[in-house]
């Protein structure tokens, strides 16, 4: 059961956060590079350091695959308050 779920939660924090997050910033940032999921950045740093939401390559600024998922996160959760007021107040 607890495989399950992991699998539930992972498809949605790396499929579906990632590419609400890749197309908001496609329209809204087009001058910020998006990380691919495939061609994550490698870095010797551990897990635990921070290492900020982007990284330059080429003289581009990419957004951290992490950071991609977050922007998703904050595009749902606010589609979903606005749904829930204007349900509230225009009824």
């Amino acid at each position: 059961m607890s495989a399950a779920l992991e699998l539930l939660f992972q498809l949605v924090f790396e499929i579906v956060l990632y590419g609400v997050g890749r197309a908001v910033l496609l329209v809204f940032a087009p001058h910020i590079g998006v990380e691919s999921q495939t061609k994550q950045a490698k870095s010797s740093s551990k897990w635990w350091d921070w290492r900020g939401f982007s990284f330059m390559h080429n003289g581009k600024r990419y957004l951290y695959l992490e950071s991609v998922q977050l922007v998703g996160l904050a595009t749902i959760v606010s589609l979903i308050v606005l749904v829930v007021l204007a349900n509230k107040y225009l009824k």
